[in-house]
């Protein structure tokens, strides 16, 4: 279980790096274009592994808000990147 919550954390902090790069952008060029492109891949693998961790923790109430704050965390940086 303790691997489980590490995993989960280590997910949930790559997202925030995407997160603070998504926010950081003054101005869009095509290299900043080719990067959101990398990091919206990304951010469909680590979600992929954050259902991975979910699907073998249990369903506690806590593991549910979670899920629920990551999701939405989810959508929206990806509604910025699009």
């Amino acid at each position: 279980m303790a691997t489980l919550k590490r995993q989960r954390t280590t997910i949930k902090t790559a997202y925030t790096r995407i997160k603070s790069y998504v926010e950081s952008i003054a101005a869009i060029t095509l290299s900043i274009v080719t990067h959101l492109d990398k990091r919206r891949a990304k951010l469909e693998h680590y979600w992929a592994e954050y259902n991975d961790v979910q699907f073998l923790e249990s369903l506690d109430e806590a593991t549910h808000s979670s899920k629920i704050v990551i999701e939405t965390f989810r959508r929206g940086v990806l509604c910025v990147i699009r």
